[in-house]
């Protein structure tokens, strides 16, 4: 082989190269999660009874680019209170946090109604980001109750 030739196979392996180490670094810089801290400290505001128990929590930190159709950052977290819930309750429960929250249903339960299905939700803004809360009952049995938190960016 000439060293024409290897140069020229040099030069285009080092190109190659160099744009595979670019293409990852800026995918690693894109993904890499951020601080999660101002959103958990926002979720955090809604104090919710201790006998409560969690059913779930989910953080998507901030990023460059988000991945997976979840907004980042965004903070889900579910509850299940062990009965349905007033209107009432739900509004005292957020009136400290000073989110401004509009609600849509007056979490009556129809007795017609069968499983679980949301009957409230407020949805809003606070500390800068989109809220939703929102309740789904159970007529059948108000032991399956959920409230559901949710804050994502605001658009």
């Amino acid at each position: 082989m000439s060293v024409r030739r290897r140069r020229r196979r040099r030069r285009g392996q080092l190109i190659a190269g160099a744009t595979v180490a670019a293409v990852a670094g800026a995918v690693v810089v894109l993904t890499v999660p951020g601080d999660d801290d101002d959103i958990r400290r926002a979720a955090d505001r809604l104090a919710v009874p201790g006998s409560w128990d969690l059913e779930g929590d989910r953080v998507t930190p901030p990023r460059l680019l988000c991945l997976g159709g979840n907004p980042c950052p965004s903070a889900q977290r579910t509850w299940r209170p062990g009965q349905n819930l007033s209107a009432a309750e739900l509004e005292a429960l957020v009136a400290p946090t000073g989110w401004d929250l509009a609600w849509d249903g007056d979490c009556t339960v129809d007795a017609s109604s069968l499983g679980r299905h949301e009957v409230c939700a407020g949805t809003g803004e606070g500390d800068g980001y989109a809220v939703t809360l929102s309740h789904s009952a159970s007529h059948e049995d108000p032991s399956e109750a959920l409230v559901q938190l949710e804050l994502m960016p605001l658009p």
